[in-house]
């Protein structure tokens, strides 16, 4: 509903719009549809980044997307709070004046060469070598598998231990450990 006072030009400038040039038509079905200037208009839809792309939900805030560093570095943001809490932990900061390093983003770079997002307190840019990230990973799955195996045995020797005692009314007839119920980030997917 309109508000306020009607002005006079008003009716002017509707009675202006009704008498628009049609500057062409746009076809939906073709890839493509041609404008009365002859400017040719792509109106195809491209499938969203995260579809054509396995990478891209890995991380959407890749930093390679603003600078180029060394294929064989892995880079992470590292909040300052972690950085003070926990220290760099075998990252190392990632400096504008390290000539491996094109900044395409000159804001990024704060006072003291540091490449951050966010301001000046902001996230810092950090790399390491990506075959220390693998052996990482690698220590990690098989710290995470002796710990299933230590679970699964503890729970082994707690059902013989009960099935032993024959005082009281608990009777175990079979004990599993559930092996697959928290979801490992390697082995999941989009569906």
């Amino acid at each position: 509903m309109p508000r306020g006072v009607p002005r006079l030009g008003r009716l002017v400038e509707q009675e202006a719009l009704r008498e628009t040039e049609d500057l062409g038509v746009l076809r939906t079905s073709s890839p493509s549809a041609q404008v009365a200037f002859g400017a040719e208009v792509d109106i195809t839809e491209l499938p969203p980044p995260w579809e054509s792309d396995p990478n891209y939900a890995k991380d959407n805030t890749d930093a390679r997307r603003f600078i180029d560093v060394p294929v064989e570095w892995e880079l992470r943001w590292i909040n300052p709070r972690l950085l003070e809490a926990a220290g760099w932990r075998d990252w190392m900061p990632v400096m504008a004046s390290d000539p491996r390093v094109t900044v395409k983003v000159q804001s990024l770079i704060d006072v003291g060469g540091n490449i951050r997002r966010g301001g000046p307190t902001g996230d810092l840019l950090a790399w390491m070598p990506k075959h220390w990230v693998e052996s990482r990973r690698r220590k990690k799955a098989e710290r995470a598998a002796q710990l299933t195996r230590q679970a699964v045995t503890r729970q082994d020797e707690v059902a013989s231990q009960v099935r032993r005692a024959t005082k009281g009314a608990v009777v175990v007839d079979s004990a599993s450990h559930p092996t697959h119920t928290i979801g490992e980030g390697s082995t999941m997917g989009d569906t």
